[in-house]
């Protein structure tokens, strides 16, 4: 009797040690791609003048998902970009189909500095920190697509040389994306061609100011975008939807000087404690100047043909939507109403 149990746990003894072996060989398989994938991204953006740290990197072999804590990487100025953490979560199908498809990302506590500045050939930009369009141009045709893309508290700040002696800042506690696509595409000597879209956005608590002095330009609570999308050359934002509640701006000067439409805004500062707007919404600032076109289908809460955005502020918003007021009006009002309290 105790052969005949013994030679039936056999199979079973050899499955189990199989399995253990698998288990091992993937451990060591994630250790090694960890390894040598840390090391790959310190050398590739060293060789592109960003002195880099990588506090804990793991990645899983499997189901190719990438776990980066306590980014950083600065250039020689100390402009750069940081994270506490990063995630990344691939498909080996969408590997095999050489699509570059993410399932999910995530970004937590992250800032990075952005700057452009005026060249022969158009505007030079500077991404975290990496200088962007050195050495002779290449034909570009690149396509992400991010099927859910979460940011939480996180800095973007933007200088637009050499008008802004001073960056200005935006943050904001969360922004959540589904379907997101990011393309850009070049031929020639032809100016990149950038397309960013996303079927639904969600917004939290978004802050505008400027770095230095402190002052808010704009701040914004809440924010539902569905089918927005944004094409450069061309300056173009479309958007079937849009909902925001408890919003608030003063354009200043500056922002006039990085895009000439602003410059209609500006002196004047908008509120609103709920705006939504049904349809067709499209900003062009290619020509200098700043519009609005809804479409003509019934239900849509805005009825104009093609308005500025102040325009729009002054003429179709509703009692208690959005009002539009001079920056003097606006300090008017705001005694008024203290005298009142």
């Amino acid at each position: 009797m105790p052969t005949q149990y013994a030679s039936s746990f056999d199979p079973l003894r050899r499955l189990l040690w199989w399995l253990i072996a698998v288990l091992l060989l993937l451990g060591v398989a994630n250790l090694a791609a960890s390894a040598l994938l840390s090391s790959q991204i310190k050398s590739w953006l060293e060789a592109r003048g960003l002195d880099t740290e990588i506090g804990h990197l793991r990645v899983s072999v499997p189901n190719l998902r990438l776990i980066a804590r306590d980014l950083r990487a600065e250039n020689a100025q100390g402009r750069g970009f940081h994270a506490e953490e990063l995630m990344l979560d691939y498909s080996w199908w969408q590997l095999l189909r050489g699509k570059v498809r993410l399932q999910r990302a995530s970004l937590d506590g992250a800032y990075m500095d952005l700057e452009s500045s005026a060249g022969e050939r158009g505007r030079l930009w500077e991404v975290g920190g990496w200088a962007l369009g050195q050495g002779p141009r290449r034909d570009r045709d690149f396509r992400l697509l991010l099927d859910w893309v979460r940011v939480r508290n996180s800095v973007l700040c933007y200088r637009h040389r050499p008008e802004w002696p001073t960056p200005s800042c935006v943050g904001f506690d969360q922004l959540q994306s589904r379907d997101f696509l990011l393309g850009m595409q070049r031929s020639g000597d032809e100016p990149l061609n950038l397309t960013i879209g996303t079927q639904k956005l969600k917004l939290r608590n978004l802050l505008i100011q400027e770095r230095e002095s402190g002052a808010i330009d704009t701040a914004l609570v809440k924010l539902d975008l569905s089918g927005g999308r944004f094409v450069r050359p061309g300056n173009r934002i479309t958007a079937d939807r849009v909902a925001a509640s408890m919003f608030g701006s003063c354009p200043p000067q500056r922002w006039a000087e990085a895009l000439p439409a602003f410059g209609r805004l500006i002196g004047h500062c908008g509120t609103a404690r709920r705006l939504q707007l049904e349809g067709e919404l499209l900003f062009s600032f290619g020509g200098g100047r700043g519009a609005l076109a809804p479409s003509q289908r019934p239900g849509n809460s805005v009825a104009s043909s093609r308005k500025s955005l102040a325009e729009l502020a002054c003429a179709d918003a509703g009692a208690g939507g959005f009002r539009l007021y001079p920056r003097a009006e606006k300090t008017q009002l705001a005694a008024r109403r203290r005298q009142r309290l």
